[in-house]
């Protein structure tokens, strides 16, 4: 193990670390005598200011992983004014809070825990207001998922209380990217429809089996009157161009697309709405019309 103090390697603490590993995550606690800080034992709601970061550097294709508790760009120790807050205490029970990386998808899933009876209290806020609000009582344990439609960033405020009191209080800004991002490339003369899929913003289980070939993206779609299709298209990388047969009936559509492998626990869907327009010239034979979009008027004679 690596450690380091002010910037010298030639120091040495006396760390005590335990790890652990599930199916689906790992857990790391390590403790550091206050002295070997050159500090004093902190008092009950002394407040230090601090961060943690985890660099994971992956193995080629794919790349390295870098998270911290409080988000600083540019570095996680740069900006001590940043960091987030630790407020000591002299309660004898301790809080935790997992919170998944789905939350850049646009997908709220914890689990708090408090060793006991506990409340847990959690707010997502964006531009529009308050987009989620929820205040539980729970024994020991609690997880908690929640789908954010429509929440491109905003502000996550989580509280949790313990006997009565504040054991955890956390909060993040955070921007929400569509897990399969899709742009449009119509045909409607062929009666085809072009998909650019980027899958980049998956969450990173999903990438060794793209880039290994094992996993498909499913494509379906049924339109406002008789059209409907499917198709499916495997992928070696987390980008591709693929096309589907449409009928361009006006009015809106509704594409599914399925991210599946026999890797993972289940597979990744994402639905789209987009709406067909009138298209009164792609049916002429030079490709036009007299027909214009307002605020636009025909030429006159």
């Amino acid at each position: 193990m690596f450690d380091a103090r002010h910037g010298k390697s030639d120091w040495n603490g006396k760390v005590a670390v335990k790890t652990d590993v599930a199916d689906d995550h790992w857990t790391v606690e390590a403790a550091i005598p206050f002295a070997d800080l050159g500090a004093s034992t902190p008092k009950a709601g002394e407040t230090w200011l601090g961060n943690f970061c985890r660099d994971w550097a992956r193995p080629g294709p794919a790349q390295p992983i870098h998270t911290g508790w409080a988000y600083i760009q540019g570095g996680f120790l740069t900006e001590p004014e940043k960091y987030g807050r630790l407020v000591f205490t002299d309660s004898t029970r301790g809080a935790r809070l997992d919170l998944s990386p789905a939350m850049n998808t646009g997908t709220l899933d914890l689990t708090a825990a408090v060793g006991g009876p506990g409340k847990l209290d959690v707010s997502v806020k964006s531009e529009s207001g308050t987009v989620f609000q929820q205040t539980s009582d729970f024994d020991n344990r609690t997880q908690l998922r929640q789908r954010l439609k429509g929440v491109k960033e905003g502000m996550l405020s989580i509280t949790m209380k313990a006997d009565g009191k504040d054991a955890l209080s956390f909060s993040m800004r955070f921007m929400a990217k569509e897990p399969i991002a899709v742009a449009w490339l119509p045909d409607p003369a062929n009666r085809k429809l072009g998909l650019i899929a980027d899958l980049s913003n998956v969450d990173p289980e999903w990438l060794p089996p793209i880039t290994a070939g094992k996993a498909t993206l499913e494509v379906s779609l049924a339109g406002p009157k008789a059209d409907k299709g499917a198709a499916s298209f495997p992928l070696d990388r987390p980008t591709g161009t693929f096309t589907i047969p449409l009928a361009y009936e006006v009015g809106n559509y509704e594409l599914t697309f399925r991210l599946k492998a026999a890797e993972t626990a289940g597979p990744l869907e994402m639905v789209k709405t987009p709406e067909i327009p009138e298209l009164p010239w792609v049916d002429t034979k030079v490709g036009i019309s007299d027909q214009v979009l307002d605020p636009w008027t025909p030429l006159g004679p």
